[in-house]
């Protein structure tokens, strides 16, 4: 059930991707999100911006269970982009690997889907760059259920040239270099957390099943950070290389001076 105090959230979200400013909200009304109301703001925020769900990012927990946050049409793009400040706002850089789904899933609300059949409803790979900005007074901070409520303060999600031959992809140990500015700032090789992305997408796959939302053709899944956070600065220019894929190019845009 939604009640009037999880739509204020939702509107002041809102509010917050309009104008830039972090949302009008205390502490005392975000204290009363927990995991599911905070997904329930989720779906009434994308409701109220009117927006398709382009793709999603997901994180594994602990306990192994994943949380998720839809990622809206305009705020997905592909390389090379320029984003405005509006959009980037805080500035959070993660070097992630995306798969894109070739075909629906079917609606599934008993049996669980298994990584098997998930790897055969995707048709490509690309390295991507989530971009964080949370709208909360918090940021990103903030409590994991107002975190979910600010679609896991997804800012946009810029994603590289497709490649379908990611099957043949050791992910524990690829290499990945993050230059800004035409200097490297990273060089790794591995550095995801889980060490598995698809065991990300099937974690995915299952918690949406559970809310009877199935994962849809087209859609992109961001699975997690190879070079944890680097915040990045008005006017920088990044590139992120991942062993195998096509090289992604992203710039900041600078705030243009008032005239």
């Amino acid at each position: 059930m939604t009640v009037d105090w999880m739509h204020t959230i939702a509107n002041a979200l809102v509010t917050a991707r309009m104008t830039g400013a972090p949302a009008a909200l205390t502490p005392e009304v975000l204290a009363r999100l927990d995991d599911e109301t905070g997904m329930r703001v989720q779906q009434l925020t994308r409701e109220r911006l009117r927006a398709r769900v382009a793709g999603w990012k997901v994180a594994v927990l602990p306990e192994g269970h994943g949380i998720a946050a839809p990622i809206v049409d305009p705020l997905l793009l592909h390389s090379p982009a320029t984003l405005p400040p509006i959009v980037y706002g805080l500035g959070g850089i993660e070097c992630e690997i995306a798969f894109r789904m070739g075909r629906s899933l079917p609606e599934r609300r008993g049996a669980l889907f298994g990584r098997d059949e998930l790897a055969a409803s995707i048709d490509s790979a690309c390295a991507a760059v989530e971009v964080l900005h949370s709208r909360l007074p918090g940021g990103l901070n903030s409590p994991r259920s107002a975190l979910l409520a600010d679609m896991l303060s997804n800012g946009a999600l810029v994603v590289g040239a497709p490649w379908d031959r990611w099957s043949n992809i050791d992910f524990t140990t690829i290499a990945v270099e993050f230059a800004v500015n035409g200097k490297v700032v990273m060089s790794r090789r591995g550095g995801l957390p889980s060490g598995d992305p698809l065991g990300g997408v099937v974690a995915l796959a299952n918690h949406l099943a559970r809310r009877g939302t199935p994962l849809l053709a087209g859609q992109y899944i961001t699975t997690g950070s190879y070079t944890g956070v680097h915040l990045a600065s008005p006017g920088d220019e990044m590139a992120v290389s991942f062993e195998g894929f096509s090289e992604l190019r992203l710039t900041f845009d600078p705030p243009r001076e008032a005239s």
